[in-house]
């Protein structure tokens, strides 16, 4: 196992908040958790 990036959590996570199809919006909402994680 390697860590990800930020480029590959993004959308990671997007994925685990919106199912198999990636939104803006679940993209959005990801970069907006990540980024008050940090």
């Amino acid at each position: 196992m390697n860590p990800l990036s930020m480029e590959e959590r993004i959308p990671a996570l997007a994925r685990l908040l919106g199912g198999s199809q990636i939104t803006e919006t679940a993209l959005a909402n990801a970069k907006e958790m990540l980024a008050n994680a940090a």
